[in-house]
């Protein structure tokens, strides 16, 4: 870590301890518009007997077994265990962060009609808008990152259409209307997320007394968009920005598509890809966030926060979208830039090391063992 960066971090960090209230008001937050039921995955490497076996660590591992298979002109088999089921998708995962930290959210997306038994049991106290059944992943945990396989249904479907049949835009309105913040994801997982968006802002925004002042977006995995989606999908997104303060978020790998999709050229680190992005979206606010540093940039500039260090993750699926929630959460709270980054770091560095989210008590004391990662 570089002097700069370890500087940066630690005023991050004071910020946040400065900045963050007390206490939180119970304001409504909103999120839309997907919805899956997450199985987590382990892939056995070798078995011993039923009790006993050695887990496939890395996908790299799991790459070297496909080469070889491949190259031979075999099949491969693979044995793998369920250790979870939860459900997942950017409402879900952020709807939960929320919950944990006393807030009652409102979720809008595709949680089965009637709702499905996963989300009913776990957000049975919030309210949630569905428009048709979730989509199932499969989510393969490496040491090194995971591997998701994606049966999308409706999500992939959805679009402004179907919304105002199941729901009329005044509707959508009185839920919004008053939110601090509204999280929408994910683009990549919905080719008619730009209609949906564009909906919004024709049929449900001129309808609120009190709009969000914040909102968010996460794209996705825009690797999976052509580069003529992605151009005419950003075009419109960005019009979010018009009638609201608009935060594009995406990982390390998602900037730098969104970079050289729309900038052209290559970028080396995070902060190039993010700085281009930024550019070429001409957003209020673009944030991208790695394994290793986060970084901020608007027009006051660009903060790089380093991430605090977890030796032993416990879970890396939804990581991205914890960072979100933290994020988010110090955006509606009007703490300095820096500070919500290092604040979207903390949240997802206590969900990857405990599996579980941070009360707003345990986020406050978990900026002490942040701090420690600097000084080690």
């Amino acid at each position: 870590m570089d002097k700069e960066v370890r500087r940066e971090t630690a005023a991050a960090i004071e910020d946040c301890r400065e900045s963050l209230p007390t206490q939180l008001d119970a304001e409504s937050v909103v999120f839309g518009f997907d919805g899956f039921v997450d199985r987590v995955r382990r892939m056995v490497a070798e078995r011993q007997d039923e009790d006993t076996y050695d887990s496939l660590t890395t996908l790299e591992e799991l790459g070297d077994r496909i080469s070889t298979s491949a190259a031979a002109d075999s099949s491969l088999s693979i044995e793998w265990l369920n250790t979870a089921t939860r459900t997942g998708g950017h409402t879900a995962h952020l709807s939960r962060a929320y919950g944990h930290l006393g807030y009652d959210p409102v979720m809008i997306g595709t949680y089965g009609n009637p709702i499905e038994e996963p989300f009913a049991e776990e957000f049975d106290e919030f309210e949630m808008v569905s428009f048709g059944d979730p989509g199932y992943t499969d989510a393969c945990e490496f040491d090194d990152g995971k591997l998701m396989l994606m049966e999308i249904n409706k999500t992939r479907d959805l679009d402004w259409a179907e919304i105002v049949e199941h729901t009329e835009p005044a509707e959508l309105a009185n839920r919004i209307d008053g939110a601090a913040l509204f999280g929408m994801g994910y683009f990549a997982d919905m080719p008619s997320f730009p209609d949906i968006v564009a909906g919004l802002l024709e049929d449900v925004w001129p309808l609120l007394d009190d709009p969000p002042e914040t909102v968010m977006v996460d794209p996705g995995d825009v690797r999976k968009l052509s580069e003529a989606e992605l151009r005419e999908g950003m075009d419109v997104i960005t019009r979010l920005d018009d009638v609201a303060t608009l935060t594009i978020t995406a990982n390390k790998f998602e900037s730098t598509v969104l970079a050289e999709t729309l900038s052209g050229g290559e970028y080396d680190t995070l902060a190039e890809a993010s700085g281009a992005a930024y550019e070429a979206l001409g957003v209020t606010r673009f944030v991208g966030h790695g394994a290793h540093e986060s970084v901020v940039v608007t027009a006051d500039g660009s903060s790089r926060v380093a991430v605090p260090r977890v030796e032993e993750p416990e879970i890396t699926t939804s990581a991205g979208d914890h960072f979100n929630a933290g994020l988010s959460l110090g955006l509606v709270n009007d703490v300095p830039d820096r500070a919500a980054v290092a604040i979207g770091n903390a949240v997802a560095s206590y969900f990857v090391g405990s599996g579980d989210q941070p009360s707003y008590e345990e986020l406050h004391a978990y900026f002490d063992e942040y701090e420690a990662f600097l000084e080690a």
